[in-house]
This record gives C-alpha cells, sequence and structure tokens, in this order.
C-alpha cells in the first residue's frame, strides 16, 4: 500500500512542478512585453528581451535595401542593409510579418529611423522602424556619421 500512495504523491508532485515550470518560462521567455513602453512612436508590441526603446526617435540611417537574417518575434526582424552591412532590429505597427531571407525595399522618400537599441545574445544593434524622412531627421544624420 505504501508503494501506491508514494507512486501517486510522486507523479503529483511531478505535475505540479511542470506546469509551474512552464508557466515559469511562458511569463519570463525570450519574449516580453516588460521593456517595450507605448508612446506616439511605438504601439506596445512583443519585443525580444534587451530590447531599449528610447523616448524620441533618434539616428537615421538610408537603406535602399534590406534583408531578413532572422525572425525574431510578430512584426520584428533582424536585418542587414545591403548597401552598409549594417545590422539592424527592423520593427513595424504590427500591420506586417517578415519572413527568413525577404528582401525588403526601403522606399525613395523614407528612411530607417533608430527609436532604440536591442541588446542580443552576439551583439547590440540599433532598432529600427521605416519613416518618412524630415529635415531635422536627415541633419542630424549628417551630424552624427561624419
Amino acid at each position: 500500500m505504501e508503494k501506491w500512495v508514494l507512486f501517486i504523491v510522486g507523479a503529483l508532485t511531478g505535475i505540479v512542478l511542470t506546469i509551474g515550470g512552464l508557466f515559469y518560462y511562458h511569463t519570463s521567455g525570450e519574449f516580453n512585453t516588460g521593456e517595450a513602453r507605448k508612446d506616439s512612436t511605438l504601439s506596445m508590441q512583443k519585443l525580444p528581451r534587451g530590447a531599449i526603446v528610447f523616448e524620441k526617435p533618434e539616428r537615421a540611417f538610408e537603406e535602399e535595401t534590406l534583408k531578413v537574417s532572422r525572425t525574431v518575434a510578430n512584426h520584428t526582424a533582424l536585418v542587414t542593409g545591403k548597401e552598409k552591412g549594417q545590422e539592424y532590429l527592423l520593427t513595424n505597427d504590427e500591420s506586417k510579418f517578415y519572413y527568413d531571407n525577404e528582401i525588403i525595399i526601403v522606399p525613395r522618400e523614407k528612411m530607417l529611423q533608430q527609436i532604440g537599441v536591442y541588446h542580443g545574445s552576439i551583439s547590440t544593434v540599433p532598432i529600427v522602424r521605416i519613416t518618412g524622412k524630415d529635415t531635422s531627421s536627415r541633419i542630424q544624420q549628417n551630424e552624427i556619421l561624419k
């Protein structure tokens, strides 16, 4: 009789620990919204852990073609600029999903604007989004890139 009681207690303990572990993994896994914040420049979305969003957009990058190296989360992907070879974390307003090896053409009237930084497992890259060009961003870009 004692063997069956020990078996049942062990099985229940295993089930409880498994459910607790899965809950912990789900709430503190690789993707969370803990560091993303909602403001007029970025809607709340799931960004990977290690993403820091600035109070206001900063530096601008001019790239014409981007290649998705790896999707990170919905509406977010690590991309490489064809012209400069720079790596970026590209995000959008939740209207576009990316896929691996996708080629993204940035329209002439648009640019990449840095809205934060992403501290990945290997390197730190700028978080960018595709926005319309404006003179203040171009002036700021020219001052930074000189």
